[in-house]
């Protein structure tokens, strides 16, 4: 089971806001145990766990995921410059999104996940 995976079974069984979905999935699976969670983590388990609070949303000015026109911006600094961010924060963006259990890599996989979801890095195109 992902973290998407037990978000949706929490909000259906219980009709449990979002907020607190993602603070109790975020639980769990830090419970799970670094080499484990290593192994069986995805992009996308990544960023339901860091990222999709403000992402989903666009609080505080981040970027919507998918949103192509909110990203340019960012994707035009380059991969370089967007994982730096996302590694160590900038504004109202905590390093790691506030999840400093994650590694560098981790953090980069999420980023790659959703600058994908906008339209892509322009080398990868």
């Amino acid at each position: 089971m992902n973290i998407k995976q037990l978000i949706a079974i929490m909000r259906i069984r219980a009709s449990v806001p979002p907020a607190a979905c993602i603070a109790a999935a975020a639980v769990v699976f830090a419970s799970i145990g670094t080499a484990r969670a290593e192994q069986e983590i995805t992009p996308e388990d990544i960023y339901y766990f860091a990222c999709v609070q403000c992402h989903q949303a666009g609080l505080n000015a981040a970027p919507k995921f998918g949103d192509s026109k909110a990203w340019a911006a960012r994707i035009a600094q380059g991969r370089d410059t967007v994982y730096g961010y996302a590694i160590n924060g900038k504004g109202a963006m905590p390093p790691k999104g506030g999840r400093l259990s994650l590694t560098d890599e981790q953090v980069k996989l999420a980023v790659d996940y959703m600058v994908d979801a906008a339209g892509g890095w322009p080398e990868t195109k």
